[in-house]
């Protein structure tokens, strides 16, 4: 079971490439993708019976960026570690390698992986508010505190979580995941 430093439940969330690392960054923008698809094609999931799949999709890494954002100055940007995971091949319920989780906070800052968090959250409110309001408002208060934590700590996730640049640098800076965020927020 993933924990963060404080022992923090971090279970959850999706792995990448087949192995059992979570980067945040890539898993906010799919979850965020799948979510605008949602809101997109509302009428087209519904008419395949699909809609009630996609929620359920979409709330697994929503509950886990929830539990990411510890609070104002701590929030965690990705579990496991890339070289280690990815050599190892299985199930990640057989896993018996270490995982750190790697944290963020005012010093360290992330602002792609806050900012990227705060869109697949402000993206789920909307596609929850008529669904579940009470889980959407969840949503939008935590969407709204990464926000803050991305816009003021500003600094790529890649220099304070350097085993992330490995495999998921961030080349156009976090500009682009700030603006996205604010827009969904709006």
């Amino acid at each position: 079971m993933d924990r963060g430093a404080n022992g923090e439940d971090l279970t959850g969330g999706w792995h990448d490439a087949g192995d059992f690392v979570k980067f945040h960054l890539p898993m906010s923008a799919s979850a965020t993708m799948l979510i605008l698809g949602g809101m997109y094609y509302e009428t087209e999931y519904k008419t395949a019976q699909l809609w009630d799949r996609l929620l359920d999709t979409v709330k697994w890494p929503l509950d886990y960026f929830m539990k990411s954002y510890i609070n104002d100055k701590l929030v965690y940007g990705q579990c496991g570690n890339g070289d280690i995971d990815h050599a190892a091949w299985g199930r990640p319920e057989d896993s018996t390698t270490a995982r750190p989780c790697y944290a963020l906070t005012d010093t360290k800052p992330g602002t792609e992986v806050a900012a990227g968090m705060a869109a697949a959250l402000a993206g789920g409110y909307l596609l929850f508010r008529t669904e579940n309001p009470a889980y959407a408002g969840q949503l939008l208060d935590k969407a709204k505190k990464l926000y803050t934590f991305g816009e003021t700590y500003q600094g790529s996730y890649n220099e304070s979580i350097p085993d992330a640049a490995k495999f998921y640098k961030s080349y156009s800076g976090y500009h682009d995941e700030l603006t996205e965020a604010a827009a969904l927020l709006y």
